[in-house]
């Protein structure tokens, strides 16, 4: 194997298409939360405190103890299951597949 088409090989070996095109979109998914970088550690960096989303999902979650007994059917429960079902089956697709 000659010298270019070893750095041929190599070049297909490392595109990824998914890269690929989320370097091409100018959607929201452009914006996400967490950057990566070429060294990366799970134990060096910081954690800090966000108050207002705190404040978001606690005000949520209280809304929800509250309320959800208050306004609980059984239609309502019905809705529930399947919107869940269908959202984690389409998101997490490993998940609902058989093998």
């Amino acid at each position: 194997m000659g010298l270019a088409e070893s750095i041929t090989l190599e070049a297909a070996e490392s595109f990824d298409p998914i890269d690929a095109a989320l370097r091409r979109s100018e959607s929201t998914f452009r914006s996400p939360r967490m950057f990566d970088q070429d060294i990366t550690s799970a134990e060096a960096g910081y954690v800090h405190w966000a108050p207002g989303k705190s404040l978001w999902l606690t005000g949520m979650t209280i809304a929800a103890l509250i309320g959800g007994p208050l306004y609980f059917t059984r239609g309502a429960f019905i809705l529930f299951l399947v919107t869940t079902a269908t959202t984690v089956c389409l998101g997490h697709p490993s998940v609902c597949t058989a093998g």
